[in-house]
């Protein structure tokens, strides 16, 4: 809410409800690399993948407290929730050649992580006498609730009856920072794109965001962009973070104090 009027004790309470679109860049990156490998090592060995990455749309709520430095400056304590994750496709097959037998595996994999988080914020906005904002701050996330869910085809077309279907859900939120230790794992790893596929830094995560807005009267709309480390990966492998770019509308009553 902008401020028309001589300064003294100034109390704002906010609420906001938005989409959030989330994802993970070094997943994504991974997906891109995938796409187009057709290596082969030698007439008798080889394989070929391509995959495809997309974000999450999801719920960004929140609740918002804050007090007015100066007529153009607040700073504010957040209450959020906010649903982020990605979805992936991959395929590839391999083939070997030994002994005078030809083997060739097909895969298909379609795979999805959801993740909801509640947490809190903390940061200072610059508001124009015109009503546009800017704003950035530092906040903190917890997963409430998540799952990992793949499904897909391990294919043998020379000896069809060894095929396997792969279906799986997991609790993300209930792995406490365990690794994955399935009997698929790794198909499972595959998806995820590591030997060592752990959710330890999913449970709780330190982010960073930007915004812009603009406020009039009593309502206002805000653009934040989230930047936040996801999975604990070895040091062999890239450096997770889980990104969403949130658009909200909001309410909020201003309280004066003289």
């Amino acid at each position: 809410m902008l401020i028309c009027c001589s300064f003294s004790a100034q109390y704002e309470y906010k609420i906001s409800i938005g989409m959030c679109n989330s994802m993970d860049n070094g997943y994504n990156t991974y997906v891109n690399n995938i796409n187009g490998i057709n290596d082969s090592f030698d007439s008798d060995y080889g394989m070929a993948f391509d995959g495809s990455s997309s974000s999450r749309n999801g719920l960004d709520l929140g609740i918002s407290y804050s007090y007015y430095l100066n007529q153009n400056i607040k700073t504010s304590l957040s209450l959020l929730y906010r649903q982020m994750g990605y979805r992936s496709t991959i395929n590839g097959s391999y083939y070997d050649s030994w002994n005078g037998g030809e083997y060739t595996q097909q895969l298909s994999l379609d795979s999805k992580i959801n993740l909801n988080y509640g947490g809190v914020s903390a940061g200072i906005t610059y508001v124009t006498n015109s009503g546009f904002n800017v704003s950035g701050g530092v906040g903190y996330l917890r997963l409430t609730g998540g799952t990992f869910k793949s499904e897909g085809l391990l294919y043998f077309p020379n000896t069809p009856n060894n095929s396997q279907e792969y279906d799986e859900i997991i609790d993300v939120a209930s792995m406490n920072g365990d690794s994955l230790n399935t009997n698929q794992s790794n198909i499972t790893n595959i998806v995820l794109g590591s030997d060592d596929a752990s959710f330890y830094d999913s449970s709780a995560n330190m982010f960073t965001y930007i915004g812009i807005g603009y406020e009039w009267g009593d309502f206002n709309i805000d653009m934040t962009y989230s930047m936040m480390s996801l999975y604990a990966y070895t040091e062999e492998d890239w450096d997770e973070s889980l990104n969403g770019l949130s658009i909200s509308i909001g309410y909020s009553k201003l309280i004066i104090k003289k």
